[in-house]
């Protein structure tokens, strides 16, 4: 009998094998996904009214990277696309996400794989000379009277070829108000806009309509979509400072990039404050600066000079050369009295998303605006800080949202600019989702 059952276990074996054999060698490996890729146009504004006689002297020359998705044709006005403005970081541009972080690839599989629509993302260079214009509309600075504007060319002569040789400029005549670093706000809501909508096969109705952005870029999409729920249905922030208060701590650091220290003398560190300057080298000095030059700038007339910092630039008006400088909410005496100025820290206010979240709650959730962050969990800026407040803030204010702290793992912690690759994938994935 047991003889039998060896037999039995032996031929049951075999013809397992045997089984086996033969439905591997019909079993075929799985179709490799084709990705089909769209393509990126490079263009620019040769003179961008947002920054024209800005005292800084941002450019006025702007590129755009816009992709185009796979299959986009150019003639087909019939077919719209969904679109997606990305706001980059400080110290970025137009190839921000393109260079560090492989956006065209991504979108390229992700629209191949179906995970998510076919739409076109577009980003401009937003930068300043101070590393960003932190997408705010800075201070007006007086008016320059007459200022002659071209506005097309009438060509009137051409050669053998059919190519203009001979123009006329028709021009129109204005005063021009004269803005300290310029108006970048307007840049994204206006010229970016008009620009996408004149030259790309999109939908401009607000339900197909995304903005969003990483780090400065982030606080850019929630400030910009939260003032303007009629334009944009969905935003999304990555690492972004969405609540001012949290900055307060990076204070002390910044007093320290310079030199500045508890331990010193009033007059020792009251000579290093005023003379702080933004370099590669002092990151937090540089970002503070920025935001200094775009929510409080020293005007000429101002006379108090308790926070004044000055810039590395300098100017010509009325044949006088002018150092341009800004405020600081705080200064030299924060180590002894840590407050800030109310003055001036009520301008950084008006351009704070937490702030502002008071005015435009209501209009988000009218709208049925859809609102999407993240933040890694060992963000060096102290930016999770930001995101949890703000996302408390939504969730009294009743706005619906998603929120989401990623976490890295042994060697590769979540820091700032950390996984913005993976992170960008659940960006498209939710603009996608939330276009109609």
């Amino acid at each position: 009998m047991l003889k039998i059952f060896k037999i039995v276990a032996v031929l049951t074996l075999v013809f397992g094998i045997t089984i086996l054999n033969s439905s591997c060698s019909k079993r075929k490996n799985p179709t490799q996904l084709t990705v089909l890729h769209g393509l990126e146009y490079e263009s620019s504004f040769n003179d961008t009214a947002s920054f024209w006689f800005n005292y800084m002297g941002n450019n006025t020359f702007r590129e755009l990277s816009v992709y185009t998705p796979p299959g986009y044709d150019p003639s087909d006005t019939t077919t719209k696309y969904p679109v997606l403005y990305l706001l980059h970081g400080f110290g970025g541009d137009q190839d921000y996400f393109t260079d560090l972080f492989g956006l065209n690839s991504i979108a390229d599989e992700m629209i191949s794989k179906g995970e998510i629509k076919p739409m076109i993302i577009a980003t401009i260079d937003a930068s300043s000379e101070l590393g960003g214009g932190w997408y705010c509309d800075t201070d007006s600075f007086g008016v320059e009277e007459n200022v002659i504007d071209t506005l097309y060319f009438n060509y009137t002569g051409f050669d053998e070829e059919g190519n203009p040789i001979e123009s006329t400029a028709v021009t129109d005549t204005n005063d021009v108000v004269r803005y300290f670093g310029g108006l970048y706000e307007n840049l994204i809501v206006e010229q970016l806009r008009r620009e996408i909508k004149q030259d790309y096969n999109i939908y401009t109705d607000v339900s197909h309509t995304g903005i969003g952005g990483h780090s400065m870029g982030g606080y850019g999409a929630m400030k910009i979509g939260m003032k303007h729920t009629d334009i944009y249905g969905s935003i999304s922030s990555m690492s972004g400072p969405l609540a001012f208060d949290s900055l307060i701590g990076l204070i002390p650091y910044v007093l320290a990039e310079n030199g500045l220290s508890a331990d010193s003398s009033d007059t020792y560190n009251e000579a290093l404050f005023h003379n702080m300057l933004p370099s590669q080298s002092k990151k937090l000095t540089t970002m503070m600066i920025s935001m200094g030059a775009s929510f409080s700038p020293f005007h000429f007339d101002d006379t108090d000079s308790s926070y004044w910092v000055g810039l590395p630039i300098t100017i010509k008006e009325d044949n006088n050369l002018i150092q341009l400088s800004i405020n600081l909410p705080f200064n030299w005496t924060f180590f002894t009295n840590p407050t800030l100025d109310a003055t001036i820290w009520s301008k950084w206010l008006a351009q704070d998303c937490y702030t502002l979240l008071d005015t435009y709650a209501s209009n988000l959730i009218a709208n049925n605006t859809a609102i999407y962050m993240d933040c890694g969990d060992n963000d060096e800026l102290n930016l999770k800080a930001h995101n949890d407040a703000f996302d408390a803030k939504l969730t009294t204010l009743g706005v619906p949202h998603k929120y989401y702290v990623y976490s890295g793992y042994s060697g590769n912690p979540a820091m700032h600019s950390n996984f913005i690759t993976q992170r960008l994938r659940e960006v498209l994935k939710f603009h996608s989702q939330n276009f109609q």
